[in-house]
């Protein structure tokens, strides 16, 4: 879609900001959700914080689409 409007071949720029996510964190993440697939994007990231040394919101969360 962007590509065919922009001209873009990539949808989503990240503009050289680091990821609020590390790869580490994702590594948790994923051994979260792996435990139960229907869980909440709310408790997910209730769950991750408790690890995580500076909290992320739910929003960062969902922008990682891990």
């Amino acid at each position: 879609m962007s590509y065919t409007n922009r001209g873009k071949t990539s949808a989503k720029r990240n503009n050289d900001r680091n990821p609020k996510v590390s790869a580490r964190d994702c590594h948790t993440l994923q051994k979260i959700v792996s435990k139960n697939h229907r869980t909440t994007a709310a408790k997910v990231t209730a769950e991750l914080n408790i690890y995580l040394e500076d909290p992320v919101s739910t929003n960062s969360l969902r922008a990682s689409q891990v």
